[in-house]
């Protein structure tokens, strides 16, 4: 697996990434006009919630009713809005992004609005940020080799943590793997000169048992610090790639 390489907000981006930008005019569909066409979040830090507002607005000269439907889970719209507006009439949607439920990178995802009356029509807005992390993540990925005899051991591995200038980064706990892989064991190192973080991942093996394979997702849950002081918590996986361990033949 690849070193993840990852973008990190400079302090003045922070600052900016506040405010969502908001761009287009509107569009329409069915007499119902939808404002803004897109919006665009910007930068945001990994796990940062943003929130934006979307008006619609029935230029018609009937009653209209709609659905709305983000593409993502990582949208939600706030409760108790009318679906049903008369001329006229117009209706604000809360959106909520959350960015903790998406990957990072440039997002592209839209808000779906469809109209239902006669054989209905739609129109999208598109929803865009870039989502930044401020840490870096080496080697996340972590075979275990198959146990030939006994008294063998595997040689610990490791995943490091990386935080940016500035940021300081601690392990709050590490959550293990699932009950069949119960012979792993996670320890968390003290923080190097450079601030990075160690999590070290050692086999321990019962010869006499047949177990495997192993299943990925321990846990490590971290706890960053910002240059401002603000903390923000966080957690990785490390995916645990493994393979049958077999008893030897006696």
């Amino acid at each position: 697996m690849r070193p993840l390489n990852l973008v990190v907000l400079s302090t003045a981006l922070l600052a900016a990434a506040l405010f969502a930008g908001l761009a287009g005019c509107g569009s329409e569909a069915d007499g119902l006009v939808v404002e803004p066409a897109s919006i665009d979040f910007g930068s945001v830090r990994h796990g940062e919630v943003r929130h934006a507002t979307i008006r619609l607005t029935n230029r018609g000269s009937t009653d209209v009713s709609f659905q709305a439907t983000p593409s993502c889970a990582c949208f939600a719209l706030g409760a108790g809005y009318r679906t049903l507006l008369g001329p006229g009439e117009h209706v604000d949607l809360q959106l909520r992004f959350d960015s903790a439920r998406t990957d990072a990178g440039v997002m592209e995802k839209s808000l779906e609005i469809r109209t239902t009356e006669g054989g209905g029509s739609k129109v999208s807005v598109k929803l865009t940020a870039d989502i930044v992390r401020v840490v870096d993540v080496v080697g996340t990925q972590i075979r275990l080799e198959q146990l030939p005899v006994e008294g063998s051991s595997e040689p610990a591995r490791s995943a490091e943590f990386r935080p940016t200038q500035g940021y300081t980064l601690a392990v709050e706990r590490i959550v293990p793997l699932e009950a069949d892989a119960a012979f792993l064991t996670f320890t968390a190192k003290e923080p190097g000169p450079d601030g990075a973080i160690l999590v070290e991942v050692a086999r321990k093996a019962d010869a006499q048992r047949r177990i495997g394979p192993f299943k990925a997702g321990a846990q490590v849950h971290f706890v960053l610090t910002a240059p401002d002081g603000q903390i923000a918590k966080f957690q990785e996986t490390i995916q645990v790639l493994g393979t049958w361990i077999h008893a030897p033949s006696r």
